[in-house]
């Protein structure tokens, strides 16, 4: 614990926070508050933190823009840990049953898995994030923006089930956290997303749940302009010029693309359409019977013991969908709207906001524990 407030006080004390906002989608700046693993590990809480960003609020211009996406994130992780104790079927199953899908991966597919993992995808900034993930577990540098541009290449492009991306990462990452992590992986999948729900393009914003980013010189462009993460991690692409990071010219130690990014979104955009068809209100994935963790069998000398019986103190039970009349329905669902807590979207009608199934505040209101 006293290293991560001491942690914090730094970040709070030297001029991070004041950068925090604008930098933070640059994984080169180093701008991110470093105390996710102290979170996830439980060593620090997110009170403790609010508590100490709190004067942020009366800072410089930079602290004050910088407080509220602070507080959002530590928000959205404290909620996602509390949509996993209701439905921690989420570890293991896409939200909605509709994007079930076949898991086993065929010999093309495990190829791309190997080469994403490995950091030889022929995309720089991918190969870099992947390099960035194995060397250093990735807490510090591997920033939110590209661990996004990694899991949709993934998903997206590769066209792999997002649960072999969540394993990978939480074998690796330092601040791996289950609610946190799986559920990013299955948003940047786009299979969060239920009918109705439109696709959109590279960017997200209201209305564009599938977030399929461009990995080449638009990716670089616009996350590490200066090629600095780029070139950190790819040493073999340092002589090149900015303008070629993204898209490097052939080279002897250097993978061409493993894929064409048009026709692989084009496929990825039908998949997902097609499997929207078939969502319908209500249709959560249920509580698997068997609840051993994903990709288990991949990993030798896994200990699985823990999870052969059921043990009431270790697995709390869980929230049964299919017991949800309509209006509790709607209220669950609501909880996953855009991936936002309903603190954070807009105000939908009285009767949603008066529905008997509501998040526990943790930031204001009452405080229990």
């Amino acid at each position: 614990t006293a290293a991560a407030l001491k942690r914090l006080k730094l970040f709070c004390s030297q001029g991070v926070s004041s950068r925090y906002y604008w930098q933070l989608s640059y994984p080169a700046a180093r701008a991110s508050s470093g105390l996710s693993p102290y979170l996830k590990f439980g060593v620090v809480s997110h009170r403790q933190c609010l508590d100490a960003i709190a004067p942020l609020q009366r800072g410089d211009s930079g602290q004050q823009r910088s407080w509220r996406p602070l507080v959002s994130r530590l928000r959205w992780g404290a909620g996602m840990a509390q949509r996993f104790r209701y439905l921690p079927q989420l570890e293991l199953e896409p939200l909605w049953h509709c994007h079930q899908q076949e898991t086993r991966l065929n010999a093309r597919q495990e190829e791309l898995y190997r080469r994403w993992q490995e950091g030889r995808t022929g995309f720089p900034i991918v190969d870099a994030a992947s390099r960035c993930l194995l060397a250093t577990g990735g807490w510090h540098e591997l920033n939110f923006r590209s661990r996004a541009i990694h899991a949709s290449f993934l998903t997206n492009l590769c066209g792999i089930d997002w649960r072999y991306g969540a394993l990978h990462y939480m074998r690796h990452l330092l601040d791996g956290d289950c609610p946190i992590d799986h559920y990013q992986w299955a948003m940047q999948a786009g299979v969060t997303t239920g009918g109705g729900q439109q696709s959109g393009g590279e960017r997200g914003g209201q209305g564009a749940w599938t977030r399929i980013y461009h990995p080449g010189q638009l990716a670089v462009d616009r996350c590490d302009p200066q090629g600095v993460f780029v070139r950190r991690w790819l040493p073999e692409l340092a002589d090149l010029t900015n303008d070629q990071l993204g898209q490097p010219p052939a080279m002897a130690n250097y993978p061409p693309p493993m894929l064409d990014y048009t026709s692989a979104r084009a496929d990825r955009l039908a998949w997902l359409q097609q499997r929207r068809q078939g969502w319908s209100r209500g249709g959560f994935s249920a509580m698997p019977s068997d609840v051993t963790p994903f990709g288990a069998s991949r990993i030798p000398g896994s200990c699985l013991d823990w999870c052969q019986e059921h043990h009431p103190a270790l697995f709390p039970e869980g929230l049964d969908p299919g017991s949800l009349d309509r209006e509790q329905q709607a209220a669950l669902e609501s909880w996953f709207m855009g991936g936002r807590t309903p603190a954070e979207r807009p105000r939908s009608s009285r009767r949603q906001r008066n529905s008997t199934m509501q998040q526990l505040e943790l930031f204001g209101g009452e405080r229990g524990d």
